[in-house]
């Protein structure tokens, strides 16, 4: 089956459009206007330094996707319709001006990746519950002030990112996160950390720089986490 690969490095719309690229052993380029004719062929969109890009309700008509990836486009939101892309598997928006996400995102089943780095986003809608299969979660680099609890239901969870946030505390709930093996919290302004962070049996490294943590309550951490854990302070 062919496969076509969707590329868009400093294009214009106007000019050459974004370039849709097959399989690179066949060689052959084409249009997203021709992309579109052939969308069950699409299986990876990438678009890069895009200024003011707008993603077309009709996205939902690549149905085989399973990678797709915007970044540093001023993306400001992703129409509804983007949610019913079932196949996604990666999905990857970052440096954009996205202040939320879809409110249907949940019906993302198969996403195992979902990088939302450098946005504004504060909140995660709660569908986002539903998103079970996620295994690497970055949410750097946004406003969240509260941690999204609805992350602690996601049990595959493996790496979870939320470096330059407004974090002040971290809820007692992350200790559900049995699998989770790589905690970024760096520059935030964590204080504390609950004691159900030794409920991650699994954590193997913890990033806290940046934080106001005491030497007193840094010593308590390093008593809570699994023997083997390495956890940076500065």
């Amino acid at each position: 089956m062919k496969h076509t690969y969707i590329f868009a490095l400093l294009l214009c719309f106007l000019t050459s459009g974004i370039t849709a690229q097959t399989d690179p052993e066949e060689g052959v380029e084409h249009s997203l206007e021709n992309a579109f004719k052939h969308p069950l062929d699409v299986v990876e969109i990438s678009i890069n330094s895009h200024p003011h890009l707008v993603l077309p309700d009709s996205i939902d008509r690549f149905t085989g996707m399973t990678w797709f990836e915007v970044s540093d486009c001023n993306l400001k939101e992703l129409p509804a319709s983007f949610c019913s892309l079932n196949n996604l598997m990666i999905l990857s928006l970052t440096s954009n001006e996205l202040t939320t996400l879809p409110e249907n995102i949940g019906n993302l089943q198969n996403l195992g990746l979902l990088d939302i780095t450098n946005n504004q986003i504060s909140r995660l809608p709660a569908s986002f519950c539903s998103l079970k299969k996620i295994s690497q979660l970055a949410l750097d680099q946004n406003q969240f002030e509260e941690f999204p609890i609805c992350i602690t239901g996601i049990e595959e969870l493996m790496s979870l990112s939320l470096q330059l946030n407004k974090l002040k505390e971290i809820p007692a709930e992350i200790g559900r996160l049995k699998n989770l093996g790589l905690l970024f919290l760096m520059d935030n302004q964590l204080t504390t950390l609950p004691d159900s962070i030794s409920m991650l049996e699994n954590l193997s490294f913890l990033d806290l720089r940046g934080n106001p943590i005491s030497a007193k309550e840094r010593e308590r951490i390093l008593k809570l986490v699994p023997k083997g854990c390495e956890v940076v302070f500065e």
